[in-house]
């Protein structure tokens, strides 16, 4: 589970900043606030934010000069922008797009639209802030679906003109049958089709679509200009919603910001799973390294164990040879003592023997002491 999004309001006016930030405070999100250009790129040199609100006009800039700064900053230029307008001006929304925002909402929409646009762009925010990094060129997929030939005609050309791969569906099953063959970076789909409800396709398409460093945006075109209708879409999952009656620039802008988009998330996903196999790697040999440290702390350990226990193996064998020795000379000495004692004991005998052979004289005396 994420923790709660971290917003940047810049908002000049005090009173619509408190106003606004109590709106967003109340969805559970953390504010922080910025009156001008200067004290919101000091704030983003030092924090970088889940989501910039920016008031188009500011003191003494644009929000979209103020949203073409923040691009250049390495750790801010995948952070989400809401350009916020209160004049309503198309040729201000195209600039903002272009300028590098990810959506535009006007003030007089109101704040359920805001909170709906501002839950949209928050859906998709990666699970780290990494710097944006450019990836290769690629060739955008883009599934169309509308009933109306015409109008599918109109936006496959212009699509097309762009330099976008475009497939087209005329009813929901059909699109939802190449959604499900095919990835597409982006769907861009009518509301009201003969046989499913907009919304139905919406849902349904949001179920199936693909985990989201890799899922398709949903972008909704309606016949309608009901602010419920284009909040109630974007609570289904759409990633934008706009009358189908703007100015074709306008669409190609919002569709354009939301690939943007879609594409800085991939990339800090990438950058992300590199950033881990790396550390993962560093792990391994870093445990590595410990276990040959340990291997070699062992094998001076054993060698030193096996010298002495060939040191205690030779003391043994040379007590047992010593041992062995003592018993040897103790059996010589026991065959030896034993005749040396017999012949000891009967010395006496011997010698009277001997001086009566000498002395035959005495030989009687000498039988009779005998007797």
């Amino acid at each position: 589970m994420q923790d709660e999004p971290r917003v940047l309001l810049v908002e000049d006016s005090r009173t619509q900043a408190l106003e606004m930030g109590e709106r967003l405070r109340q969805e559970g999100m953390r504010v922080d606030y910025a009156s001008s250009a200067r004290e919101a790129l000091d704030f983003l040199t030092e924090n970088v934010p889940n989501l910039v609100i920016l008031d188009y006009l500011l003191p003494a800039t644009t929000g979209d000069e103020l949203c073409r700064r923040i691009r250049t900053q390495a750790a801010a230029r995948d952070v989400p922008v809401l350009m916020l307008t209160g004049s309503g001006s198309t040729d201000i929304e195209r600039r903002s797009l272009e300028a590098g925002a990810d959506d535009y909402v006007d003030k007089d929409e109101g704040y359920a639209v805001l909170l709906l646009r501002v839950q949209a762009l928050l859906r998709r925010r990666p699970n780290i802030q990494e710097p944006f990094l450019p990836q290769e060129k690629r060739c955008p997929r883009i599934l169309a679906v509308d009933d109306s030939p015409t109008y599918l005609a109109l936006i496959s050309e212009m699509l097309t003109t762009d330099g976008y791969q475009v497939e087209t569906a005329t009813t929901g099953a059909e699109a939802l049958n190449r959604f499900a063959r095919h990835r597409h970076d982006a769907v861009v789909l009518d509301l009201h089709l003969p046989d499913m409800d907009g919304h139905e396709l919406c849902r349904r398409l949001s179920q199936i679509n693909v985990p989201l460093h890799k899922a398709s945006v949903l972008m909704v075109l309606t016949g309608e200009s009901d602010s419920e209708e284009i909040a109630r879409t974007l609570a289904e999952g759409a990633d934008d919603a706009i009358h189908k009656s703007r100015d074709t620039t306008i669409i190609k802008a919002r569709l354009g910001s939301l690939l943007r988009r879609k594409y800085a998330y991939e990339e800090s996903e990438r950058v992300l799973r590199e950033f881990r196999d790396q550390e993962l790697r560093l792990s391994r040999a870093e445990a590595a390294r410990r276990e040959a440290e340990e291997k070699a702390v062992l094998a001076v350990e054993l060698q030193r164990a096996y010298r002495e226990l060939k040191n205690t193996q030779s003391q043994l064998v040379q007590s047992a040879k010593m041992a062995s020795l003592g018993v040897l000379v103790a059996g010589i000495a026991h065959e030896i003592n034993n005749p040396l004692g017999y012949v000891t004991s009967h010395l006496q005998t011997v010698r009277k023997g001997l001086d009566a052979a000498r002395h035959p004289g005495l030989a009687d005396g000498a039988l009779q002491g005998l007797e």
